[in-house]
């Protein structure tokens, strides 16, 4: 959220339309709680409230943080998100 803060500062932006992608809506919306006087708008896509509610048990999540820890960038995630493309080795490069 400083983060933010500081781009502004260093942008000379005094307010902006703060805008939260997934994992990054908890961070905009935090930073327009914070800072309301900064925040002239606020917009999440494909936000929510709580991430580990994907997962039904612990061991689902722990595996989960294995996979981003060992395989993320791989292109193994292909099959879950865009099974079309799943051995099209230019699009998993890409």
């Amino acid at each position: 959220m400083d983060d933010v803060r500081a781009v502004m500062d260093a942008a000379g932006m005094q307010e902006a339309i703060v805008f939260g992608i997934s994992e990054g809506d908890s961070l905009a919306s935090l930073f327009a709680a914070h800072h309301p006087e900064r925040c002239q708008g606020l917009i999440l896509y494909g936000a929510f409230a709580k991430f580990t509610s994907w997962f039904p048990t612990d061991e689902a999540l722990e595996g989960l943080f294995q996979y981003i820890d060992t395989a993320w960038g791989s292109g193994e995630s292909l099959r879950m998100f865009v099974p079309s493309m799943v051995g099209d080795a230019a699009f998993q490069q890409w």
